[in-house]
């Protein structure tokens, strides 16, 4: 049991330090663990920075599925990964059709139609 606690831990600590690395290398961020915009979550490490969180354990990728960015779509919400826009979503869901015929019209998951429903209903 203790040999699988320091393993544990291990990979743990390597993750820490790919984010620090990350922060200093891509986003130009010194001594990240001091910086106000850093986040945990979940045994994430997460950065707020420009209205986004960055997941910096996962090497810079963005942490929210959806985005108001008002030189897209006029601000509407959207999946940034896609460009899809939620309201779209919402409506086909409205109309009867299934998330998983949602999910495979637009090369998405079934938890990322989700959260674009859950985001309409929340709004």
């Amino acid at each position: 049991m203790l040999r699988s606690l320091r393993t544990d831990h291990g990979v743990k600590m390597d993750a820490l330090r790919r984010a620090i690395h990350y922060a200093e290398q891509h986003l130009g961020i010194d001594r990240l663990l001091l910086s106000p915009a850093l986040r945990a979550n979940a045994g994430k490490l997460l950065l707020e920075r420009y209205g986004e969180l960055i997941e910096l354990s996962a090497s810079g990728q963005v942490a929210k599925p959806i985005a108001i960015d008002p030189k897209i779509a006029f601000g509407r919400p959207e999946l940034v990964e896609k460009g899809i826009q939620t309201h779209t979503i919402v409506e086909r869901i409205d109309a009867g059709e299934f998330i998983e015929d949602l999910a495979e019209d637009y090369d998405l998951t079934p938890e990322q139609v989700g959260e674009a429903v859950l985001y309409e209903r929340a709004a």
